[in-house]
């Protein structure tokens, strides 16, 4: 049976669901910690030996069972990463080759280095986690993820009870819920200077890598046919480069390229390709099958206008705005159950419904085009 892009989308939730359960240990962990009772109780009078206790309860965090915990879940991403790129892009790869060369009527191209660019796939991703996640979580130096989220949460305090704005036990709470809200960061910068989270940096990750195994593999490979035309998949809701091409033909080399026949198709190129807001750029899901014009028929779903497309993106990504800020609002319960907070537990517990209502309230709106997705409201 051939390997379909939502199985692979199946395995990379895996990778993401053990990196959401690490981070929320650690933060469990952390609020433990900056809960634990100091030598002095936290007031405008107290407020700086407080914060140098706390500074010292920071080295006895237990960094053995962070890096227990982290180690479990590279090893859970490592075999699903193997499982992903080793074994199911072998069997993507050897299946678009003779798929190819029936479509083409030729005998079948040796792939040699098939092997080889899977193996180059799999190095360069793993690096890319173990670099920017696993490492960073499991360093003890006070500039790591873990102690620069202990440290901000002392700052925060002192700096609210300082200014005598909040009670010296809101100001503590306030400043954990703005931890959690935040999350883990990683040490990966963009190019605009912000740090992204372990959630966000994971989940690019896998979408880059399901995005490899499937589409970069087959094209790349169409190419060696003499393949340069592809279908491009049809979106209800598409970002507004895509939305111009597609549900039909696309040339998947710049036109000056493709044969003088085929260059009154479009060209990915000139929409975009390979840049962040581009057609395949960050978070687009839009699958390309490579097939010829003439031997091939076009068999994807009409596509909505552009209008509409663009749209109807809007609709969906607010839809997952507020399925963030239902995860968020979920994650700073624990927060204030793990504190004792019960104030905290009864305003967050409002929210989360609040939140929910938004979302029942804009499917019901949307029912052409929207639906209710609990694995996205989810939290470990």
């Amino acid at each position: 049976m051939a390997i379909t892009p939502r199985q692979l989308d199946i395995k990379g939730a895996y990778i993401q669901d053990a990196y959401a359960a690490l981070e929320s240990e650690i933060m469990k962990m952390l609020i433990k910690s900056l809960k634990t009772k100091t030598s002095v109780e936290l007031d405008g009078d107290t407020v700086w030996q407080w914060q140098l206790d706390k500074m010292n309860q920071l080295g006895m965090m237990n960094m053995q069972t962070v890096a227990e915990l982290t180690k479990q879940a590279a090893n859970v991403s490592r075999k699903q990463l193997e499982e992903m790129i080793l074994r199911d892009g072998y069997q993507i790869g050897t299946e678009a080759n003779q798929e190819f060369a029936n479509l083409m009527n030729v005998d079948v191209k040796p792939w040699t280095n098939l092997d080889q660019i899977l193996n180059g796939y799999l190095d360069s991703q793993w690096l890319d986690l173990d670099n920017h996640v696993n490492q960073t979580l499991i360093s003890t130096n006070y500039n790591s993820p873990i102690g620069k989220a202990y440290q901000q949460v002392l700052n925060d305090t002192v700096a609210k009870v300082i200014t005598g704005f909040q009670t010296p036990n809101k100001a503590f709470y306030s400043s954990v819920y703005a931890m959690v809200d935040k999350g883990l960061e990683t040490d990966f910068i963009d190019k605009g200077g912000n740090p992204w989270s372990v959630e966000r940096y994971v989940r690019t990750v896998i979408k880059s890598t399901t995005q490899r195994v499937f589409n970069d593999l087959r094209l790349e490979r169409s190419k060696e046919y003499g393949i340069v035309t592809a279908l491009m998949s049809t979106h209800a809701a598409a970002r507004e480069q895509c939305s111009h091409i597609q549900g039909g033909w696309v040339l998947m080399v710049p036109t000056a390229e493709a044969p003088e026949e085929l260059q009154y198709i479009k060209s990915i190129y000139d929409y975009g390709y390979g840049t962040p807001s581009g057609t395949r750029g960050i978070n687009c899901s839009h699958r390309f099958y490579p097939a010829v014009p003439g031997i091939n028929t076009n068999n994807m779903p009409e596509p909505p206008t552009p209008e509409e497309a663009q749209a109807n993106a809007e609709i969906v990504a607010k839809q997952r705005r507020l399925e963030v800020a239902v995860r968020k609002a979920k994650q700073s319960l624990s927060a204030a159950e793990t504190l004792g907070d019960k104030e905290g537990i009864e305003r967050f517990s409002q929210l989360i419904r609040k939140r929910q209502g938004a979302i029942r309230e804009l499917i019901s709106k949307n029912e052409s085009l929207l639906h209710r997705d609990y694995s996205r409201e989810f939290v470990h």
